[in-house]
């Protein structure tokens, strides 16, 4: 029995060349609503889900997302980024602001994808409505340049101390530590660095 994820593939790529059924897996799962509820931390069964449900959050998008473009033969990373759910630039409701006030720091979950020499950043996160409330909603894309990234990320410690230019340049890997545990220095294993963003 075909799964559902092959199933949306062949349905969104039919008769497609390989940068346009990039542009239509992006645009579909883009369109997908957004649901911090619905979220599974593991991508063998999240792209399933998130299609059975018909809603996810970031992770299970880009979980789909990597596991279609790697149909298309693409090279693709999981790109980890830091950052606050209490962005200024984003208009919630008085209450909903309280909470976000409260919440600490959170890892939102994108794409990167190799496209000749490059990598570059893919962001599905934000379905349309969401640009009305400041979110940075990536409607159109060419199938080549860098996406805005669907959050603000820190200016982390990995940033300034790992990557001190912003080029299109290779992957480096770093060990990185556990700067919340200064005095262990526990080491936190082989990750991949580029632009501030941890990269499994």
């Amino acid at each position: 029995m075909i799964s559902l994820v092959d199933a949306r593939f062949a349905e969104w790529t039919s008769g497609l060349d390989t940068r346009e059924s990039m542009i239509s897996i992006f645009s579909h799962i883009r369109d997908i609503p957004y649901s911090f509820i619905v979220s599974n931390p593991d991508p063998k069964t999240s792209p399933e889900q998130l299609l059975q449900a018909g809603k996810g959050s970031c992770g299970s998008k880009h979980h789909l997302l990597a596991e279609m473009y790697r149909k298309l033969n693409l090279c693709v990373v999981f790109a980890t980024i830091a950052f606050s759910w209490n962005d200024p630039d984003l208009l919630y409701p008085s209450e909903l602001r309280k909470q976000a006030v409260r919440l600490p720091a959170a890892y939102h979950l994108a794409c990167r994808v190799q496209i000749g020499c490059q990598w570059i950043l893919v962001d599905a996160t934000w379905d349309l409505p969401f640009g009305r409330a400041g979110f940075p909603v990536n409607e159109r894309w060419d199938g080549y340049s860098e996406m805005r990234c669907g959050v603000k990320p820190f200016n982390s410690l990995v940033k300034t101390a790992l990557c001190p230019n912003l080029k299109n340049e290779p992957f480096k890997v770093k060990k990185i530590l556990d700067f919340a545990k200064p005095k262990a220095r526990r080491t936190i294993g082989i990750v991949k660095i580029r632009h501030g963003i941890i990269v499994k």
